[in-house]
């Protein structure tokens, strides 16, 4: 199978927010490097934010179409919801006892 080149955002806002988002990505994985990693599920869950985020810009689901960026920021949103709920309930996941402490919904 063959690599889909990335796509050149049309707006110039998009092509400044992809590299800010690059820019700051590099910057953190260089002050990780420098100071050593958080735990493990946050380090690799902020690395998937940069990473989902930069994918849903650079890779839209059809190059030119403006309504179909609409539900690539669906699934933007989606990816975003699913880390943050692990980053806001992560002690409650590091904490439980199982088979004792019930599951949340």
């Amino acid at each position: 199978m063959e690599e889909k080149p990335a796509a050149t955002p049309a707006q110039t806002a998009l092509r400044w927010l992809a590299l800010i988002i690059a820019v700051a990505m590099s910057l953190y994985h260089m002050y990780v490097a420098a100071y050593g990693p958080p735990e493990a599920v946050i380090f690799r869950g902020t690395h998937l934010l940069f990473t989902l985020t930069l994918v849903f810009i650079l890779y839209p689901l059809r190059p030119r179409g403006g309504a179909w960026r609409i539900l690539d920021l669906i699934f933007l949103a989606g990816g975003w919801g699913l880390v943050l709920h692990i980053f806001l309930n992560y002690s409650y996941f590091e904490n439980r006892i199982i088979y004792i402490d019930d599951l949340t919904f």
